[in-house]
């Protein structure tokens, strides 16, 4: 055991307090959070206008016409309908392998409610080991290249989940109400800082996601299919730095000053002005302000830089989303469900996503079951990597090349002492 846990116990003694410390504070912001929601809530025209003046680097939400401090109880679940799910994961590149290659798994789920209850889950899996799918050029630069490797390979795994889930809804025709769901973000964090040029472009964005969104929406458009991205336990804040804004002092004289957070008047470690509704994330707000099985207001980002993924290429696919808490009878959340603006766009799109998620969420025990199954069918155990390892080295050894590993992965399969 390498873990001294003695000198950690030592340090974890310290924990205690600052966690007392901590709620007592954020329960104060809390609470200050919440009146200026409200407060806030019937001046929406105002509040946008002090958001779209800001000058700030944080990432800000408003309202998409419904009152930001609204609840909505669920409303009834049909009597039959279909639940879409895709999932992925993958083996990435490894520089320590006898060959460069990439192994992405993708799972699936088709479940049937009501009548004539039925189940189809799969998995297909896709190795890439040929030069050109692994390493994409550049045609206006020959010195230029992308390993598909790390972020580059998670963004393709999501792109590939996408387009199973519009495969999915394009052969679905039960004639049914149908959820078609996904697990996380629909915008591709990953490729965050990229130059968005050549191959990345063109086969993540141009004929990628956007091409996939771009076929759930025309499947969509004459029938009952309902499109979500669910995050659990999510970490997304553009709320609380919304109200950050919202009770900023800065915007003063006659007309006020927008508001500039390079202005700032606070002293190096002093706290800011605006640390007073100081959320860390937009969860506690809407666990106050939701009953179970309730949604927040439907909201969309805004102060989105023009260079952003989102701003470029997403059009009407750009993200809007609503919390969500959990039905009675399942443990007690709150997640944020994400869906393209064109389904937010939609009152009754946007209901049948509700009740269906919240149906689901208490068939899978506080999470959609169909997302579960489609995860279980993609997800590579530990077994099954160290049997894909040995299936590979054996595959090479076969040719009459050598299976060597490297110096380190040799280390780490032996201890010497």
């Amino acid at each position: 055991m390498t873990l001294d846990f003695e000198r950690l116990a030592r340090q974890l003694d310290d924990l205690a307090p600052h966690l007392r410390e901590r709620a007592e504070e954020g329960q104060a912001r809390l609470a200050h959070a919440l009146d200026t929601f409200r407060a806030w809530a019937g001046r929406p025209e105002s509040l946008r206008e002090r958001l779209e003046a800001a000058s700030t680097s944080w990432l800000l939400a408003e309202p998409l016409g419904e009152r930001m401090d609204a609840a909505f109880p669920a409303p009834p679940t049909p009597d039959e309908y279909v639940a879409l799910a895709s999932d992925g994961s993958h083996i990435d590149v490894d520089r320590h392998s006898p060959i460069s290659c990439y192994l992405l798994n993708m799972g699936r789920a088709r479940i049937r409610y009501g009548n004539r209850p039925e189940a189809d889950l799969a998995s297909q899996p896709e190795l890439a080991f040929e030069d050109e799918r692994l390493v994409l050029g550049d045609r206006s630069d020959a010195s230029r290249e992308h390993v598909l490797s790390g972020n580059l390979l998670a963004a393709l795994r999501s792109v590939r989940e996408v387009e199973l889930l519009a495969q999915l809804a394009d052969q679905e025709n039960s004639g049914l109400p149908t959820l078609a769901l996904l697990d996380g973000t629909l915008v591709l964090w990953g490729l965050a800082g990229k130059e968005f040029r050549g191959e990345i472009k063109r086969l993540l964005l141009d004929e990628g996601i956007i091409a996939a969104l771009d076929r759930i929406r025309a499947v969509a458009s004459d029938r009952s299919i309902t499109l979500g991205s669910y995050i659990s336990r999510p970490g997304g804040s553009e709320l609380a730095h919304t109200l950050r804004l919202a009770s900023c002092p800065l915007p003063q004289g006659q007309p006020p000053q927008p508001i500039d957070c390079q202005r700032c008047p606070r002293e190096a470690d002093d706290p800011r002005p605006c640390d007073a509704v100081g959320l860390t994330a937009d969860r506690p707000l809407f666990a106050a302000l939701l009953a179970p099985g309730e949604r927040s207001a439907v909201f969309r980002r805004a102060n989105l830089e023009p260079t952003s993924i989102e701003k470029q290429f997403y059009g009407q696919h750009s993200v809007a989303f609503f919390y969500l808490r959990m039905p009675d009878g399942v443990p007690d959340e709150i997640a944020r469900v994400e869906m393209p603006l064109w389904i937010a766009q939609d009152e009754q799109k946007v209901g049948l996503l509700h009740a269906l998620l919240v149906d689901q969420c208490r068939r899978g025990l506080g999470y959609p079951l169909a997302v579960m199954e489609a995860h279980e069918q993609a997800v590579i155990s530990g077994p099954e990597r160290e049997a894909f390892r040995r299936l590979l080295e054996g595959q090479v050894t076969a040719e009459g090349f050598s299976a060597a590993p490297s110096g380190k992965a040799l280390s780490k399969r032996a201890r010497w002492l």
